[in-house]
């Protein structure tokens, strides 16, 4: 579905983050949703940047909200700005994996600790931190049990 969605132009790009991101280079950890950090498409109409056309877009698809979430293919999805040079650079910087099949772009391991150290989210961070200078590369697969919303 993200591919989906950057390829209609619904987005610019995006990479995942988070807990889920770190699976690509680590054991899988425990997490509630899946973070996806967006270069939203300009709008031309406005200066503000809104995320309703990602919601809309997603809904046409019957996507769900559930508070601060909208669910693809049985995830919690949230949509992270990546605003300022740091998320803007993490961006250029991801790197493509395989989700069962499908090419998805995931933050490095570098950028993965620096986010979580950056936000405090202990969960994260100190697996990724092993990782930040190992040099390691994305696992092939997605590790979870459940259908990857990549791959939808």
């Amino acid at each position: 579905m993200l591919n989906q969605m950057e390829h209609d132009g619904v987005i610019k790009r995006y990479a995942i983050g988070g807990a889920v991101g770190a699976t690509f280079y680590l054991e899988p950890v425990s997490t509630l949703d899946v973070d996806v950090f967006i270069a939203f498409k300009p709008q031309q109409e406005s200066i503000i940047v809104s995320p309703a056309p990602i919601f809309d877009y997603l809904k046409r698809f019957g996507c769900k909200m559930e508070g601060e979430y909208i669910v693809i293919s049985g995830w919690p999805v949230q949509f992270l700005p990546a605003s300022g040079p740091f998320l803007e650079d993490a961006l250029d910087n991801a790197v493509e994996v395989d989700v069962e099949g499908v090419p998805a772009r995931v933050l490095t391991a570098e950028y993965l600790a620096a986010v979580a150290l950056q936000t405090g989210r202990a969960k994260e961070s100190p697996c990724a931190a092993i990782h930040r200078s190992s040099g390691a590369r994305p696992n092939k697969v997605c590790r979870d049990r459940r259908t990857s919303p990549v791959s939808r």
